[in-house]
Formats: C-alpha cells, sequence, structure tokens
C-alpha cells in the first residue's frame, strides 16, 4: 500500500432571505472530492455532488422546501476487478463472519467499487431518513424529497435544557416525503428506489443551529432521529 493525497472543493450560492431559517428562495451546494488510490488495487476517481433547494412560502408564516441532490463518481483509472483475486483478498482480511457466501458479496462490492467509484450514500441523518446511515450507496446516487415547515411560533424564548443553552427563534412542525436511489451506472438511475416519508419538529435558534426530531417511515419500518442541522444539508449548508 502506498499514502495518497486527497482534496476537496465547493462552493455555495446562497439567495434566501434568512441563511438559517429561510421562507423563500434558492439555495445551491457544489462539491467536488478527489483522491488518488490508496492500494495498488484501489481505483483513481473524482466525485461531484449537487444539492439544491427551493423555499416558497404558504400560509401566513411557513414554508414549502423543495431539495434535489445528485452525487456521482468520475473513474479515471479502474483498480483491480478480477474477482478470484478480491475474493482472496477478503479472505486474509476478514475477522468475523467470514463464511464463503459473506465473502462474496464483500468481493462483488469491492470489485463494482473498483470499476465505477462510490459516491454518495442514502439514509440516515440526511436523506431517506427512515433506513439506517449509509444503507444505500454507489457510484451514482440521486434523491428528491418536499417538506412542509408549518410554523407554530416565532417568538424569541430562551432555554437551558442540560447540555443546549440557547434562544429559540421559531418552533415548527414539519411533514416530509423524500425518494432515492442508487446505481453504478447513470443510465440505471430510478430502476430502483425507496422512499421515506414522516413528521418531526424542528427549533431554530438565535445561534443559528436548527434541531430537530423526527420520525420516518419506509419499506423496512420505522426509525426515530435526532438532526443538529439541516437533513438536506452538504456541505457549507
Amino acid at each position: 500500500s502506498f499514502e495518497g493525497e486527497s482534496r476537496s472543493n465547493g462552493f455555495q450560492i446562497d439567495w434566501t432571505d434568512d441563511r438559517t431559517d429561510p421562507r423563500k428562495g434558492l439555495k445551491f451546494v457544489y462539491t467536488t472530492s478527489d483522491s488518488a488510490p490508496t492500494t495498488v488495487d484501489s481505483p483513481d476517481y473524482f466525485v461531484e455532488n449537487y444539492n439544491i433547494t427551493a423555499y416558497l412560502p404558504v400560509l401566513s408564516y411557513s414554508t414549502f422546501a423543495l431539495n434535489w441532490y445528485r452525487s456521482g463518481a468520475t473513474v479515471r483509472e479502474q483498480g483491480n476487478t478480477d474477482l478470484d483475486d478480491l475474493i482472496v483478498s477478503e479472505k486474509l482480511s476478514c475477522l468475523r463472519n467470514c463464511d464463503d457466501g459473506t465473502i462474496a458479496i464483500l468481493a462483488k462490492n469491492r470489485q463494482a467499487t473498483n470499476q465505477y467509484g462510490s459516491a454518495g450514500s442514502l439514509g440516515g441523518t440526511e436523506r431517506l431518513r427512515s433506513y439506517v446511515g449509509g444503507r444505500f450507496s454507489g457510484a451514482q446516487v440521486e434523491s428528491r424529497g418536499a417538506e412542509l415547515r408549518w410554523n407554530l411560533s416565532d417568538e424569541k424564548t430562551a432555554f437551558d435544557w442540560y447540555f443546549i443553552r440557547d434562544v429559540r427563534t421559531g418552533f415548527q412542525v414539519a411533514f416530509f416525503y423524500e425518494e432515492g436511489t442508487v446505481a453504478d451506472k447513470a443510465s440505471d438511475l430510478w430502476n430502483e428506489k425507496r422512499a421515506s416519508a414522516g413528521i418531526g419538529t424542528r427549533l431554530v435558534t438565535g445561534s443559528g443551529f436548527v434541531y430537530r426530531l423526527d420520525y420516518a417511515t419506509g419499506t423496512e419500518g420505522g426509525s426515530t432521529i435526532v438532526i443538529f442541522d439541516y437533513p438536506w444539508g452538504t456541505f457549507g449548508q
């Protein structure tokens, strides 16, 4: 093995009425990450991420948000795609659950990464919240979502909850729906998809943090999740 250099770059365009809790406008974030192979078997590729969120004011003080996210890997040079070699490598590095079936799955996953690269993932705190973090991943990832943020109060109130001390500037109930897809090739996106829907509460604070408690359901059951900041965020948002 050998050491490789990695770097990430990006920019954000924020055309909204409020950086902390926007009610109208558009926010666009672009990031790219580039890393050299870490071993002689690893691929050489870079990843580009696009994240767009639109905010539309509804009712008196509420907001309807729409989000689109796209992450894709571009391979400059493939890594080792010989399945037999990868099976041997997985056996040598395996510490537990080393049955032939598990080894074969791990080797095929490594083969796909070496051929197509690996981009973002879906599940957990950011997207498809009913699934565990990183539940779905691939060389090409896309998701879209919608959320109604019903504003219950914008009164400024100080609070002190053990590990959180701040000033509440907004309290909202959020109803959301999101769906996503992953694939090795961009042309195969949306051949299969997963979805989550749920409800949550949003606590907006004077310091700029947003605290959320969400409950989401999907085909694999439900999940309760605590989120600090935005669920559709990425670098710089």
